[in-house]
């Protein structure tokens, strides 16, 4: 194919190099094949079709069907002695987490459930399940529509009420480290969805792009010392007016240490009433690093927008079950109380929603 193609041509039209800030061009893999440097050319991959190079002729970014690669790992130099992007001081932590979903969140297990859902989530009919996919939902009256959604660290979207977040935007651009997760999005959305390979610290967009933004229990998992960076990242690409949305698990203060103690003494209950009982077995330990209230309240603001904290979910699937088994009428109630008073729980709840409003 001599001439890029139509995902690569729309990359070039809202993405920037990362790494300098230059504007980037599409090329077709045969173009871009004349303007690789040797080393360059070894390293193009397969999959390839086209590509997005620096306009000042510097590096350029694979793109194979939906998916543009940005990490350092991906940039091909277009020219001898060409300055090629640092791994970042994090990258241990980074290549961790990645490798974590790769290998094991985002593939199937025997049962053919995603690694990642069996083991700290669920779906279906059963009672934590429909407390969970409620709690989701509520984030969709601050998604209004536009043009583009971004998605950081979209995961592989297996979730319905995830899909629903982008039911009024014309493309939903999906970001995440795990190709194994992309591959999943590509598949689902078709040309709905924009997939980019890409450090949540380093996101290749121009200011204000998105309409809306959503980030799903994600933040926990970057290397501490770089959080606050990457969340000044998102409020820095979503459009003046529009609205961030944080899932996170958050560190308890002490009324949440009080109840997830007390429910850690809880006796059984009908703990193994639901298809996900059987717990599967990660290759390791997933990096975390849980941050209070107050945190989220002083790194929102020092990004640069008004910042409103709710509870998302009072309790882990571990502690629903435990307490209150399979029970569907549990799960509505739990989710009306909190509901009812996002704010009076907050202190308690094991899941918080960050709402970030960028002001115009």
């Amino acid at each position: 194919m001599n001439t890029p193609t139509t995902a690569a041509r729309h990359f070039a039209k809202i993405t920037r190099c990362p790494y300098t800030g230059a504007a980037l061009e599409a090329v077709s893999r045969q173009r871009l094949l004349e303007l690789l440097t040797p080393r360059g050319a070894e390293r193009l991959p397969a999959e390839a079709d086209s590509a997005l190079v620096t306009r000042g002729g510097e590096l350029a970014f694979p793109v194979a069907g939906r998916t543009a690669c940005f990490l350092e790992s991906d940039a091909l130099p277009l020219r001898q002695g060409a300055d090629m992007p640092a791994a970042p001081s994090s990258g241990e932590v980074r290549e961790a987490v990645r490798s974590w979903y790769d290998d094991f969140g985002w593939q199937r297990t025997d049962s053919g459930e995603l690694g990642d859902t069996g083991l700290f989530s669920q779906q279906g009919a059963a009672g934590h399940g429909l407390y969970e996919m409620s709690s989701h939902l509520r984030i969709l009256d601050h998604l209004p529509g536009g043009t583009y959604l971004l998605d950081a660290a979209s995961g592989a979207l297996a979730h319905p009420e995830y899909r629903a977040y982008s039911w009024f935007y014309d493309y939903r651009v999906c970001v995440d480290l795990s190709i194994t997760a992309l591959g999943e999005v590509s598949a689902r959305l078709g040309d709905h969805g924009l997939c980019l390979r890409a450090d949540m610290k380093r996101l290749p967009f121009p200011d204000g792009l998105f309409q809306g933004a959503v980030s799903g229990y994600t933040l926990q998992h970057i290397d501490a010392a770089d959080q606050e960076a990457a969340l000044a990242e998102l409020v820095r690409v979503l459009a003046g007016g529009s609205s961030l949305s944080i899932l996170t698990n958050v560190a308890p203060g002490p009324a949440g240490r009080l109840l997830h103690g007390l429910l850690r003494r809880w006796p059984g209950g009908d703990a193994q009433s639901d298809s996900t009982a059987e717990k599967v077995q990660p290759p390791s330990t997933l990096y975390c690093h849980l941050r209070p209230t107050a945190w989220w309240r002083r790194a929102g603001r020092r990004a640069g927008g008004r910042v409103f904290l709710r509870t998302l979910r009072l309790l882990r699937k571990d502690e629903f079950e435990k307490v209150f088994g399979s029970s569907t009428p549990a799960a509505r109630r739990l989710g009306f109380l909190e509901r009812l008073f996002p704010r009076l729980l907050r202190p308690f709840a094991e899941y918080l929603w960050v709402r970030i409003d960028k002001s115009r």
